[in-house]
């Protein structure tokens, strides 16, 4: 049974709105690197990405096949990994103003 959330119009939405965020991430590298404000920006959408994913696993556990779940929890930590390294980035920036 599909989750009411996970329809094919979602998917679509979920699918642009990721090609968007590629591309403000292509967008803030081509000049040199991320800003201040793009790194945030940044770090605010990863960590959106980690609380929707525990929200998908809570609401949609028993709806997901043990690879869904892996997949989730797969992408979860890349995002976690990703988050952790523009963290260090940022403090280096700030490290650096001081």
């Amino acid at each position: 049974m599909i989750s009411p959330a996970a329809t094919p119009v979602t998917m679509k939405v979920l699918g642009v709105g990721l090609l968007v965020w590629g591309i403000f991430h292509l967008s803030a590298a081509r000049n040199g690197g991320p800003v201040t404000a793009a790194a945030r920006i940044s770090i605010a959408g990863d960590v959106l990405w980690q609380m929707a994913s525990l929200v998908l696993l809570f609401t949609a556990y028993t709806d997901l096949s043990a690879a869904g779940i892996a997949l989730v929890v797969i992408g979860m930590i890349a995002v976690a990994d990703f988050l952790f390294f523009k963290l260090r980035g940022l403090a280096r920036e700030r490290a650096a103003l001081a």
